[in-house]
């Protein structure tokens, strides 16, 4: 703003964006996002066919879906500032991991303040944002195409390859 209280629009900005600090700061966030989204792939894909398999079998035979996709929607009820001040409370210095590996004999883990905390804290902010819709998909596949793919000679391996992922 100018001394008149109005917004001007200048070029300034721009130039403060790409100063060193900045664009640093803004490749290490980029870096820690690719990070996180690849570690709740990884666990929450797996996480997601499993529950998806146990739940379709489970209604195939007539009976009520397991109450295990819970475990994955209640921790979004929570507040995101009540979950990050429990991984404070957990990873700090004098903080619940501390003590479980001093009582182990274990040479203490300071994780404070880097990035596998950050990765870890969004992992898990975000990972039933991964696991719901990857089970709301998994667990709508039709079993005869998975059964005519076994038909046709493909062994499970190649089941998930070339049938269940793609979908």
């Amino acid at each position: 703003t100018n001394d008149g209280g109005q917004i001007c629009f200048t070029l300034e900005n721009f130039v403060k964006f790409f100063d060193k600090t900045n664009v640093k700061s803004f490749f290490n966030s980029i870096w820690v996002s690719f990070i996180s989204v690849a570690v709740c792939f990884l666990l929450g894909y797996p996480a997601a066919y499993i529950l998806a398999n146990k739940d379709r079998r489970r209604t195939m035979a007539g009976k009520k879906p397991t109450g295990l996709l819970m475990l994955f929607i209640m921790p979004m009820w929570m507040n995101v500032m009540l979950k990050l001040y429990s991984w404070l409370a957990i990873l700090n210095p004098g903080g619940l991991l501390h003590s479980l590996t001093s009582s182990l004999g274990i040479p203490d883990i300071d994780i404070m303040n880097t990035y596998t905390a950050v990765v870890l804290g969004t992992v898990y902010d975000y990972i039933p944002f991964m696991v719901l819709p990857i089970y709301s998909v998994l667990i709508k596949i039709d079993t005869c195409v998975i059964e005519a793919a076994q038909d046709l000679g493909a062994n499970p391996v190649k089941v998930f390859l070339k049938v269940i992922l793609p979908l």
